[in-house]
């Protein structure tokens, strides 16, 4: 009997320690990197010089005139709520699309967007959360643009490079759907005349995460830019286009 009361206290105590036990403390950092890839549609008003016109080119076009492309993304999130973000996409594209209606399209151009953000995440309830931030978008282009006009047998060419910065807002969230499966939503606005008028990213879809933190996702993804560099002749850019479809990205959490 004595053992026994013994047992009995030590378990109370026990249970009771347990009791007392905080329970486990999320980590304070977590990293997320990624790699993916996107051949988007392009569509909208190219000008390079002289030389101006509207494209509509298809995805498959995109992917069979890339003779490169890298894209990657990366964010850092202390105590599950500030973060640092960045997105680097840089594609080299080359193509000549013939007939077109003005007769022949040859468009080649190097394009580097790289943003940077910071963000605060204003919700989180367990696994989900919803974080606004703001930070900066910069864009690269060195374009060379060809159209020839077949009624006139005339071609007009250009050559140019150009670069600036959009300020954006945005907000971004990352939900439980089921087991492993969730959503992930991005959207923001930008240029306010500061880059370009204006510009707007827009990027959703589902993902699953095993349980060694590696992931797959696919996303739809929407980038559009207005923006005129505002200089003459030999020098004048003219970027008006959407690029818009589907990504498929390979992400690693720890």
């Amino acid at each position: 009997m004595a053992t026994f009361a013994i047992v009995l206290c030590s378990g109370a105590a026990h249970a009771a320690d347990l009791a007392d036990t905080p329970p486990p403390q999320s980590k304070d950092w977590e990293f997320t990197v990624a790699l993916y890839g996107l051949a988007p549609w392009i569509s909208g008003d190219v000008g390079v010089g002289p030389a101006e016109t509207s494209v509509n080119i298809t995805a498959k076009q995109v992917f069979d005139a890339l003779s490169f492309a890298a894209f990657a993304d990366a964010q850092v999130t202390y105590k599950q709520k500030y973060s640092v973000a960045t997105d680097l996409t840089f594609a080299n594209f080359q193509e000549t699309f013939d007939p077109v209606r003005q007769g022949r399209l040859r468009l080649n151009f190097k394009e580097i967007v790289a943003e940077g953000r910071l963000g605060y995440r204003v919700w989180q309830h367990d696994t989900n959360w919803i974080e606004a931030y703001t930070g900066v978008r910069y864009w690269y282009l060195d374009s060379d643009l060809a159209v020839q006009d077949n009624v006139n047998s005339v071609e007009v060419t250009g050559s140019t490079d150009s670069s600036w910065a959009d300020p954006i807002l945005g907000a971004q969230a990352n939900l439980r759907l089921y087991g492993k499966w969730r959503m992930r939503a991005l959207a923001d606005v930008g240029g306010f005349g500061v880059g370009s008028d204006f510009s707007y990213r827009l990027q959703g879809g589902l993902q699953y995460q095993f349980d060694n933190g590696i992931g797959i996702e696919v996303d739809y993804k929407a980038l559009y830019a207005n923006y005129e560099n505002g200089e003459a002749g030999a020098k004048h850019f003219i970027w008006d286009t959407l690029q818009n479809g589907v990504l498929t990205r390979l992400f690693y959490n720890f």
